[in-house]
């Protein structure tokens, strides 16, 4: 009868999966128990299901968002270093946006008690986009001090700001594609 339940358990699985995950796998066994001398022997199955999370709607709902708000707020370094009214509205509309994005968010992920490789993600987006607006303040300060209004700090920030973050991500969505410890968003 073991062969049987197996059967009834696979056409289970195909009618009935979740969607969002792809079956990788289905084992089943069953075995005779025979341990109690006492009681009668009886059979046991076991099954063990592998499944794979579909990442595509965690990268196109939650990470590329999360990316053009960063842009956006990054875009301050271009503005010039004297209208700081518009830089840090622009900084901390993006940065209050992103704190409003995270709930919307928070309802779509699961909640644990350790942190994800996509907490991780949100967490260093806010250091992120906290830096510019730190930036933008040092970059006013600074340049109130002095009559040229060119700073080497704010300068290599904006060169190198974007791409960095830019390679944050590339290296992220290819160890979420290609490498099976961090499929669990």
């Amino acid at each position: 009868s073991g062969p049987d339940h197996a059967f009834h358990a696979e056409q289970l699985i195909d009618g009935h999966f979740t969607p969002g995950f792809d079956l990788k796998s289905i084992e089943y066994w069953s075995y005779l128990n025979d341990l109690y001398a006492d009681r009668d022997s009886h059979t046991e199955y076991g099954f063990a299901i592998e499944v794979k999370r579909q990442n595509f709607y965690h990268i196109a709902k939650i990470l590329i968002p999360i990316f053009l708000i960063l842009i956006l707020s990054w875009s301050s370094f271009w503005i010039k270093p004297k209208e700081i009214e518009a830089k840090l509205t622009v900084t901390i509309i993006c940065f209050l946006t992103l704190i409003a994005y995270n709930f919307v968010i928070d309802s779509d992920l699961p909640r644990l008690d350790y942190l994800t490789w996509l907490d991780y993600y949100i967490l260093l987006s806010y250091v992120f986009c906290g830096l510019t607006t730190f930036a933008s303040i040092f970059e006013y300060m600074s340049a109130s001090k002095r009559k040229d209004l060119k700073n080497n700090f704010t300068a290599t920030l904006r060169a190198t700001g974007i791409p960095i973050f830019f390679t944050i991500n590339i290296i992220s969505f290819y160890l979420i594609k290609y490498n099976s410890i961090l499929n669990v968003l």
